[in-house]
């Protein structure tokens, strides 16, 4: 893919869902959240910041009215697998922290276990 960056390369539509190992268990990435998933993987950067329009781009639709508002639709069910969401990141072996005031999300590396504990 030469001339196209990895977030250009991210932005073309996914057609399927992918799993991968993600602390000794598979998260399954569901379709609409590949192309976060493919750029997070991709960048080889501890920490990857990324502004809601940003990832809005990625994805090719808005991010719902609840990422926009409530911390928790970042990081609510991550751990237990239960947002369809939290599988783009967490696939990537990431975890988000959103800042809602500025429109972003920082989405980290584990580089303790304390900080990434549940």
């Amino acid at each position: 893919m030469s001339g196209v960056t990895v977030f250009q390369a991210a932005c073309i539509p996914a057609q399927r869902a992918t799993a991968a190992p993600m602390y000794g268990r598979a998260m399954l990435v569901t379709a609409p959240y590949v192309p976060l998933n493919v750029y997070l993987k991709a960048s080889g950067v501890g920490n990857v910041s990324l502004t809601f329009e940003e990832i809005e781009t990625l994805l090719g639709f808005p991010l719902p009215t609840a990422a926009r508002l409530f911390n928790e639709w970042w990081t609510h069910g991550a751990a237990a697998g239960s947002a369809p969401q939290s599988g783009a990141w967490t696939n990537a072996g990431r975890k988000a922290w959103p800042n809602l005031f500025a429109r972003s999300v920082s989405f980290e590396r584990p580089t303790s276990p304390r900080r990434f504990a549940s």
